[in-house]
C-alpha cells in the first residue's frame, strides 16, 4: 500500500495542523467558527410562535377588534369600520394600561410603535391612518383578531 493511499482528508489535516488542533476542531460543532449551537435555543423566547403554529389554520370565530378599535370611514361605500394604527392609538390611550400617551405626539409615538413590533397596514403601508391588515404573530392569541 503506498503512503498516498492513506492519506484520507482527516490525516491530511493531522498532518498540516497537528494531533491536538485537529482533535479539537473535528466535530461538528467549533464555536470559534460558528459561535452558536444549533439545537441550543431558549425555548421561551420561541412559545408563543409555537402556540401560534398550534391554532389549527383557522381562527376561532369573530372577535371584537373592529369593533373595540374602528372607526367609520367616510371614503368608504356604506362608511365601512376601519381599524387604523391611529385608532389604536387613539383607544389604548384611554385605558389604564397605557398611561403617559395623551397628546397627541405620545399617541403618535404608541401608534409607531405597535406599527414596528405589533401590527401591520395594508400592503405594508407606511403610515397611521392606513388600515390594518395584520397582526404579528409574536403572540399566541394573535389568530383570534378579526382582521
Amino acid at each position: 500500500m503506498s503512503p498516498d493511499a492513506e492519506k484520507n482528508p482527516k490525516n491530511i489535516v493531522e498532518d498540516v495542523l497537528g494531533r491536538a488542533m485537529t482533535k479539537e476542531i473535528w466535530s461538528g460543532s467549533y464555536d470559534k467558527v460558528l459561535p452558536v449551537t444549533i439545537q441550543n435555543f431558549d425555548l421561551p423566547s420561541i412559545l408563543p410562535a409555537v402556540f401560534y403554529m398550534f391554532r389549527f389554520g383557522f381562527r376561532r370565530g369573530k372577535g371584537k377588534f373592529l369593533e373595540t378599535f374602528g372607526a367609520r370611514d367616510i371614503n368608504t361605500p356604506q362608511g365601512k369600520r376601519v381599524a387604523t394604527i391611529e385608532n389604536v392609538a387613539e383607544r389604548l390611550s384611554q385605558t389604564d394600561y397605557f398611561e403617559g400617551f395623551n397628546d397627541s405626539v405620545e399617541k403618535a409615538i404608541l401608534g409607531d410603535l405597535l406599527l414596528s413590533f405589533c401590527l401591520e397596514n395594508k400592503n405594508k403601508a407606511l403610515g397611521r391612518n392606513e388600515q390594518i391588515q395584520r397582526v404579528a404573530p409574536a403572540h399566541f392569541f394573535s389568530s383570534w383578531v378579526d382582521l
